[in-house]
């Protein structure tokens, strides 16, 4: 009879914990957010082995980067000096820059509203950026 009696408490006791033991509900399920970094500037090569174009992909400014194992050979020259966005407007990633097929001549997009222009690039001090489209105003 004592032993009934433990086997019951026991059991209780077993029941108790099972009932207050909890299993994450889908309310408290931690939800992992996944933060998608997009960069401020990017490098893009050219066919001239030691010239890449700098993009700052916030503002659309761009700049002739010169590298060397020589430091009078190494400079970074911008080819636009004023912004493209700005404020609240200037978001990472907004801008881009596509090769064509003349080497000295990339295309620089506006990925949020579709403007662009034809960014010259050059070894003589010749470099420049038109637009291309009428809303692309400097």
């Amino acid at each position: 009879m004592k032993t009934n009696r433990i086997i019951i408490t026991l059991l209780c006791f077993m029941l108790g914990l099972a009932a207050c033991a909890q299993t994450p509900s889908s309310s408290s399920k931690v939800v992992k957010q996944t933060e998608v970094l997009v960069p401020g500037y990017k490098l893009f090569p050219t066919t001239n082995m030691w010239i890449f174009l700098k993009l700052d992909t916030s503002k659309g400014l761009v700049s002739m980067v010169q590298y060397s194992m020589e430091d009078k050979n190494r400079l970074e020259a911008p080819i636009n000096y004023q912004p493209l966005a700005s404020g609240t407007d200037a978001i990472p990633g907004r801008f881009n820059l596509y090769p064509t097929q003349n080497m000295w001549t990339f295309i620089l997009l506006d990925e949020v509203d579709g403007r662009t222009w034809q960014v010259q690039w050059s070894t003589d001090g010749k470099e420049g950026i038109v637009p291309i489209n009428a809303d692309s105003t400097l």
